[in-house]
Order: structure tokens, then sequence, then C-alpha cells
């Protein structure tokens, strides 16, 4: 297990610091250094994060211990049928939230503001871009998902080769041809955040409380070469995890192939979109709220939706453009 080392320096305490020669320099803490958020209304976001989503796919989970420290290892298949893991050091494994993934898009958009991986902003303005109020509940929440993605790593071996333009074909396999996790490329294996550091957590009056996040190197330079433009404005408002979900899905989806129209099956949206009710019924009025959603906040104006049975029976959605 010792290639679980990506997870950076593990735990020195909840809190990790940032290399004082590395941290960035937009750190006065007087009430006037203020961020102004309004020239940027959108921004990349990690298409990773959408291909290898762990909304209802998990095919199975495991307890495994390395090094006196115990890990969760999930296993994972994606829209593609590409296999993947996701390994959390416990206690910080969780089953991810609309609240968490609302996290990663400030964390996305700030690195987009700054252009650079390592962030420094107030805590004020962390909870004003998330649209939530300015509480300790709040504020903890944040430190639990920055907790979460420090101590998260991700295995893909069929991750894009953005210098190939292609999906790896360089993933080792054991005699028995499964995948051999333990030898994959370099690249596709990193982790979110390397470490992050709070400063006047309970400061709730002014801008002395903030945050300082160091990305790793090798999610930024993912983010700054593989990645879909999101609307974080407007994405950042949704009520529905199910809503954001099916948004980021086609902005990566939609228009791959140069084709203004894209068909999917019910069962698999809703595997990719975290739809889990059995019942049919219920599942279309929850893809339907979903997409009346995204329509209400002005997103993907310009494609509508028509459901049709395939030749097995069963339902596909077919996207295209509005006439």
């Amino acid at each position: 297990m010792s290639e679980l080392k990506p997870i950076g320096e593990v735990l020195k305490g909840i809190i990790k610091e940032i290399p004082p020669n590395k941290k960035p320099n937009n750190n006065n803490d007087d009430d006037n250094n203020k961020i102004n958020f309004d020239d940027l209304e959108i921004c990349k976001f990690p298409r990773d994060v959408v291909e290898y989503n762990q909304n209802s796919n998990c095919l199975n989970s495991t307890i495994i211990k390395d090094e006196g420290k115990t890990y969760m290892e999930k296993e994972f298949k994606n829209l593609s049928g590409y296999d993947y893991k996701v390994i959390s050091l416990l206690p910080f494994n969780k089953n991810k939230t609309l609240f968490d993934l609302k996290v990663l898009l400030v964390i996305s958009y700030l690195t987009d503001f700054f252009k650079r991986r390592f962030i420094t902003v107030s805590f004020t303005d962390f909870i004003k871009l998330l649209g939530v109020k300015d509480t300790g509940h709040y504020r903890r929440a944040i430190i639990k998902t920055l907790d979460y993605h420090t101590c998260t790593t991700y295995k893909f071996p069929y991750i894009w080769d953005f210098n190939k333009r292609q999906r790896n074909d360089d993933v080792p396999l054991t005699d028995k041809g499964i995948i051999d996790y333990s030898k994959l490329t370099s690249f596709s294996v990193f982790h979110i955040i390397n470490s992050y550091h709070i400063k006047n957590l309970n400061d709730l009056r002014s801008y002395k409380s903030r945050i300082e996040i160091e990305l790793s190197q090798e999610f930024y330079h993912r983010f700054l070469n593989y990645y879909i433009v999101i609307d974080f404005k407007k994405a950042v408002k949704f009520k529905n995890p199910t809503s954001l979900n099916l948004y980021l899905f086609m902005k990566n989806n939609w228009g791959i192939k140069k084709s203004h129209k894209y068909s999917i099956g019910f069962e698999k949206l809703k595997k990719e979109i975290g739809i889990t009710d059995t019942n049919k019924s219920r599942a279309k009025d929850t893809f339907k709220t979903a997409w009346r959603e995204i329509k209400n906040q002005g997103l993907l104006p310009y494609i509508s939706y028509y459901p049709s049975p395939s030749k097995t029976g069963k339902k596909n959605i077919h996207f295209k453009l509005v006439n």
C-alpha cells in the first residue's frame, strides 16, 4: 500500500500548514482586503471529477490498513465502463453531498480567478461564494470537506492523456488480467489538496479569518488542461444535487463529437446524476425537477430533450438543440 503516499503529509492534526516559502502573498488581515469577484462569472471545472463521479455507481468498498492508518477503498465503474478507485483516510471518508460539490466549485472558481495552485481567501469571501450564511456550522462543514479532499486519493487507470489526446492505454495488468493499481502511471494517481491552513477560524466579524489552500501539482496541471467551462454564479445556486450533477454531466457530454444531439439510456443517466430511486415514476419526476431547475437558472437554454423507448423497451433520453 505504499502507493497511497500521494495523500501527502497525512494528519499533523486536522489542519494542514502550507510551507511558509510557498504561501500566497495576498494575505493581509485588514478588513479592507476584500476581493471583487464580480468580474468572473464563468470558470473552469475539472473534467475528471465529472467523468469519474461517485454518485451511485460504487461496485465495492473495502477497509484497508497500511502503516498504522486505516482507509476506505471504493471501486467504481464509470459511464464508459472504465474502472477506477477512490481511497480515503478514515475517519475523513464521507458520502459526497451537494455542499461538498459546491465547495469544489468554489475551489475551482478561486483557482481560475487567481491562476495559481496556492489560494488565500477570507472565510467571509469563501462563504459568500458558496451562497450560505456565515455561521460556525458552515465553517466547520467547509473544513470537513477540505479534510476529505486532502485525505482522498483518486486512481484512474484509463484517465484522459491530454498530451496524447487519447485515453491512457498504458494500464498495467496482473497475471490474472486484473488492473494492477500499484503500478499505475504517475498522472493516473492524484489527490486534489496537498494541504490547507486556517487562520483565526472563530473570528466571524472580520476578514481576519482566512483559508490558505495548496492544490496538488497533479490536480492543478489537469485542471489547466482538461476541464469544462461552467457558469459558476448560477451553478452554485442549485438547491437540488441532481440538478447540479445533471448540469455538469451535460456540460461534459454535449458536443463532444461536434454533434448537436446526445442520447443516453435513462437507467445509465440515473447512475451518472445520482438518482437512486428504483420507482420509475418517481425517478422520472426527479429528472424532470432537475431539468426544470436548470432552466429556471437560465442554464443550457439552447438544449431541449424528449424521451423515447429503445428497441429493447427501455427508455432513452434524447437531448437536442432548441428549434
